[in-house]
């Protein structure tokens, strides 16, 4: 009996000065054996409701009545209860039971369930768009931690809508006999600050509007912040700016620059009103001193001194550096040696008060390419992967033709990621090429409405398969990398039909073979006649090299001239009227560096067309047709806000038999897409028609060009004024350009639904006396070349 008493003692010793383990007591104590649990029980803090049953809290436990008592055991409870998410607080109190053991108390409090969430002092907040900011939901559990990140995520959305001076306070107001909070937001607006100005001091190598471009915090501007949202301060948002001006100054030399990142420079000229200086100490600019290279022994320093673009003298900049340090692994990496490392070593030079370089080159063996792997290709052939691979199986292992590799494939857009990756085989000189592809959505179906100032109302639908395989009917024809598109138009004015077929690798090269079959109506060329065509065109492209791409093309129409109003119609369209049969083959050549197709800010589009028409291709009619086309653009400023761009055009139609070209294959000005200041095809020579009206027939030769400045208002909305100059004359090779035509206009520029859309309101200032001599506007989307 007195054992177990003493042992019953010893027991209560451990469970009470746990936390204490490291003190000698302890260690002596848990050599005895642990007295046994007797009872548990479970006693809630809060008198009321609980919202928890002692059955749940009883079956997530660990101890059970009869057991020896283990303090780990009871600890291990603690944390399964806490990872119900349903407590706030439990602690376990233990006492003695008279000759028999312990008894086990767990004294739990649990969470409060969320009867309402309400706000108080929001004024220029509504209360639905606080609630929509909220992790707290009513009718769940009270988190405090979430409570208190809700009151930091509100106070980060005022500061955000131009609050800065926001305070918000929380409460709970529990009902006990519920188990149920009411939780509270208390909200202290302060005023709606705008930033009225950003000023920096003490930045004399960089001008203060080039710091601001940095920045994401911007001053207020009444043209363009109710769409931007600038002229609104955020504490985080600040501190990142400075971040940034500080590697922008360090990118430039200036490796001792201080900016401060507090707000103490924060002014408060009104009110409502902001004032932001932001004070710079640049230091001293370092220069890049002596470079010199160690550790190669595959090449002579000398060769690798010519990787390296930086020079003596330099700007110290730690971009520069890095690549310097990539260009050197990047010549080790091109030539097999894929292990090979280059580290820079800076060394300060107290005599030059400059900074040395060292590359420091630890160089490998080299590697050829094993086999290459092909994994994730799930329904893409192995074989279109292949085909865009620069390396194959023998070849020294280049580090850039796998990288250019790796290119080639995401240009495809057959696949969400693609990673190409050496993988190390058995062999000590050889490396197998793994390539990891994640395939992703090839096809789309796209239909949609419009309007424009030609077409009126339009619908439209479109299936395009970028991955398409013709005899593939188990993977839903995907699979073979060929190109398919089908396009339905119907407009007011206007409809069309249209299929496309490519094949990329024609005959085992990379030569793209296509058809395509077409039928398109047009009403809008006049208000005298239709025009229909309908045919098919087989043609070939391919790029010549670099950025030249060749298209050799064959193409046969009917095309019909119907519905001919013979009371408005000149004589020259009613002897067109009924159908030709055209059969014509043409060869063009493209150069395109343009940076993007659809908002292009730099780059170039030179193009070449000549088509010959009927003679041994049989046909109804024979001519040559020849234009060329021009357009340049230039960013005026570094981010593109600014672009200048001009565009050229000259072509020329001749007959080669008895009969003149058709009117329909003349050339046309006038419009959204040349002279701005005319009606659609108005510009050129025109026939008279019975009641003494012009209707235009278009010309022989013709020659187009337009300057245009854009300035970016607010992206995606840019402000854009032009100048278009053209002339059409009546003979072919007559390029005199006294029957010119001219205008001059402002227009809007604004991607939506990844498209540009374009409003212009031209001027003209020089025309023919049958034109409209009023001002035009024109809506239209898409792109001028």
């Amino acid at each position: 009996m007195q054992k177990r008493i003493v042992s019953t003692i010893l027991g209560l010793i451990l469970g009470g000065f746990c936390a204490q383990a490291q003190s000698p007591l302890l260690q002596e104590a848990t050599e005895i054996p642990s007295p046994a649990i007797e009872t548990i029980e479970i006693e809630f803090i809060r008198a009321g409701y609980s919202g928890v049953s002692k059955e749940f809290i009883l079956s997530n436990i660990l101890v059970r009545e009869g057991i020896a008592y283990q303090q780990s055991t009871v600890d291990r409870s603690i944390r399964s209860l806490y990872d119900t998410g349903l407590f706030t607080f439990i602690e376990t109190r233990l006492e003695p039971v008279e000759d028999r053991g312990v008894k086990l108390i767990f004294r739990v409090q649990p969470k409060y369930r969320i009867q309402s969430i309400s706000f108080t002092g929001n004024k220029a907040i509504s209360t639905r768009k606080l609630t929509k900011q909220l992790t707290l939901q009513q009718n769940k559990l009270l988190d405090e931690r979430q409570l208190q990140q809700d009151a930091k995520t509100l106070r980060d959305y005022y500061y955000k809508k131009g609050y800065p001076q926001t305070v918000i306070d929380h409460r709970s107001e529990p009902n006990d006999t519920l188990g149920l909070t009411r939780v509270i937001f208390d909200v202290k607006e302060g005023e709606n600050i705008r930033i009225r100005r950003i000023e920096f001091t003490g930045n004399e190598t960089v001008k203060s509007k080039k710091l601001i471009k940095l920045m994401e915090t911007k001053p207020y501007r009444f043209w363009s912040s109710w769409i931007t949202g600038d002229g609104k301060f955020n504490k985080t948002l600040f501190r990142q700016d400075i971040d940034k001006l500080r590697e922008y100054y360090k990118g430039l030399g200036f490796l001792d620059v201080q900016i401060a990142n507090d707000e103490s420079a924060i002014q408060y000229p009104k009110p409502n009103r902001m004032a932001i200086t932001i004070p710079i100490e640049e230091g001293r600019r370092y220069h890049v001193g002596r470079i010199s290279i160690e550790g190669n022994t595959v090449f002579e320093t000398t060769l690798l001194r010519e990787q390296i673009k930086l020079k003596p003298g330099a700007i110290f900049s730690a971009s520069e550096i890095h690549k310097a340090t990539s260009a050197l692994s990047n010549y080790y990496g091109s030539r097999g040696y894929l292990d090979s490392r280059v580290r820079a070593e800076r060394i300060p030079n107290l005599d030059t008060q400059d900074i040395d370089l060292n590359f420091i080159v630890v160089e490998s063996g080299r590697f050829r390419v094993g086999t290459i792997k092909i994994e994730g290709n799930e329904k893409t052939k192995a074989e279109v992967i292949l085909r865009e691979l620069a390396l194959a199986p023998g070849d020294i292992f280049d580090l850039i033709r796998m990288r250019n590799s790796q290119s080639r494939l995401i240009n495809t857009r057959f696949f969400e990621s693609v990673d190409l990756s050496p993988e190390p085989t058995d062999i000590p000189d050889v490396r197998h090429l793994r390539v990891l592809v994640t395939e992703g959505r090839t096809g789309n179906l796209t239909f949609g409405a419009g309007f424009s100032s030609l077409e009126n109302a339009s619908f439209f639908a479109e299936v395009t398969q970028s991955n398409f395989d013709l005899f593939n009917r188990q993977s839903w024809f995907q699979g073979d990398g060929q190109k398919f598109r089908l396009r339905l138009h119907f407009g007011s004015r206007s409809a069309q039909f249209l299929v496309n077929f490519e094949e990329p690798w024609a005959f085992g090269r990379e030569l793209a073979l296509g058809l395509e079959l077409f039928r398109t109506k047009t009403e809008f060329n006049s208000s005298v006649y239709d025009e229909l065509r309908f045919g098919t065109e087989l043609y070939l492209r391919k790029r010549l090299f670099e950025l030249v791409e060749g298209r050799l093309f064959y193409r046969i129409e009917q095309v019909g001239i119907e519905d001919v109003n013979e009371d408005e119609a000149p004589t020259t369209i009613i002897d067109e009227e009924d159908s030709q049969l055209i059969s014509r083959i043409g060869v063009s050549i493209a150069r395109d560096t343009r940076d993007n197709l659809l908002t292009t800010t730099s780059g170039s589009l030179v193009s070449f067309r000549t088509e010959l028409a009927g003679g041994p291709l049989l046909g109804e009619t024979d001519f040559v047709n020849l234009e060329g086309r021009a357009s340049r653009f230039w960013p005026i400023s570094e981010t593109a806000e600014q672009v200048f761009s001009i565009i050229g055009r000259m072509g020329t139609i001749f007959s080669f038999g008895s009969d003149d070209p058709p009117f329909f294959e003349h050339f046309f000005l006038g419009g959204p897409n040349t002279l701005r200041g005319f009606d659609f095809r108005e510009v050129g020579p025109h026939d008279t028609t019975r009641d003494g009206e012009e209707e235009p027939i278009g010309g022989e030769s013709f020659g187009f060009f337009s300057l245009e400045y854009s300035l970016e208002i607010v992206n995606p909305l840019r402000f854009a004024v032009f100048y278009d100059w053209g002339f059409v004359n009546e003979d072919n090779f007559d390029f005199s350009p006294s029957d010119y035509n001219d205008n001059w206009g402002v227009g809007l520029r604004i991607m939506a639904l990844g498209a540009p859309f374009r409003f212009d309101l031209a001027f003209p200032i020089r025309s023919e006396d049958f034109n409209d001599q009023t001002s035009q506007f024109y809506f239209s989307f898409g792109t001028r070349f």
